[in-house]
């Protein structure tokens, strides 16, 4: 029954990102998301979603990657005019291999979860690489769920709130915006 349920969550985040991304209302996905849920239940027929505390374990990083232009041209677009969470480092950086050039991204992992309406959703951050992150969480409404703090490198934090609506909640990063974000889907509770 638990791979159903993954089955189910993952065509239903599916949906949903799409939705978001297609700049849908959150009320009227909110209300297509309970009827594709009660469309999954009815076909699968009765069984309980998982609810009470859900905890993630995230952590904080920057990737990275290089190369040189002999293997291939650097961007003609500097990356960091596209989003806080991009860093570039232009042919030249490297003293010792000057056609050297590097790329780098700062994201959470994982970047989706999933809890049900009525969870304590606890998050376990650890961040491995950037010295601050000013980070929040935002609700459906896109109202904040959690204040702003700021999380610091080699340091654990542990977020709590209570996921009384349906709809997406992202953890946002606001110095390394707009990479630096996770979803955490939260589908609505059924009686």
């Amino acid at each position: 029954m638990r791979k159903i349920w993954l089955l189910v969550a993952v065509g239903l985040m599916a949906t949903l990102v799409a939705a978001a991304c297609a700049n849908e209302t959150s009320s009227e996905r909110v209300d297509a998301l309970e009827h594709e849920v009660a469309a999954f239940r009815a076909q699968l027929g009765a069984f309980d979603l998982p609810s009470g505390e859900q905890e993630f374990i995230i952590t904080g990083v920057e990737l990275k990657g290089s190369t040189t232009t002999e293997s291939l041209a650097a961007p003609t677009l500097d990356p960091t005019t596209l989003s806080l969470g991009y860093r570039y480092k232009a042919p030249g950086f490297d003293e010792s291999n000057p056609s050297k050039w590097q790329v780098a991204s700062y994201t959470f992992q994982p970047g989706l979860m999933v809890a049900t309406q009525g969870d304590e959703v606890i998050l376990r951050i650890f961040i491995v690489n950037g010295d601050v992150h000013d980070t929040w969480v935002q609700g459906p409404d896109g109202e904040a769920v959690v204040a702003p703090q700021t999380l610091n490198r080699g340091r654990e934090y542990e977020i709590r709130f209570a996921a009384d609506k349906p709809g997406i909640y992202t953890l946002i990063c606001d110095t390394h915006a707009s990479t630096m974000r996770a979803n955490i889907l939260v589908f609505p509770k059924l009686s």
